[in-house]
């Protein structure tokens, strides 16, 4: 999991979100839309000091706001979820307009 994550910092990127090559995107909100998607995806909520404090599926066609969520974590729905109350570590190192994250947490299971 620690490769292919988009860091969504851009109106452009997120706009793209899951609809690009790179299925895993961070993003700095709370609100999350799934309006031209075609299947579900799961929702990640984190907190500013990196705790998942929620964990959805957001059907295609749905909004959703995550209350107290400073970034969230949008993944296919085939891929592992980070379980709630994990505390996530997330490094990354800029690369033109794709960041290399790195995920990490006290399980090592990202």
């Amino acid at each position: 999991m620690a490769d292919g994550v988009l860091l969504a910092e851009s109106a452009a990127d997120r706009r793209r979100g899951v609809l690009t090559s790179v299925p895993r995107v961070l993003l700095r909100t709370r609100c999350i839309h799934s309006f031209a998607l075609r299947r579900p995806l799961q929702v990640v909520g984190i907190d500013e000091r990196g705790g998942v404090l929620v964990r959805q599926v957001l059907n295609p066609g749905r909004l959703i706001v995550l209350r107290d969520v400073v970034w969230t974590l949008e993944l296919p729905i085939t891929d592992p979820c980070p379980e709630l109350g994990e505390q996530l570590n997330i490094y990354a190192r800029r690369c033109e307009r794709q960041a290399d994250s790195l995920w990490n947490s006290d399980r090592q299971s990202w």
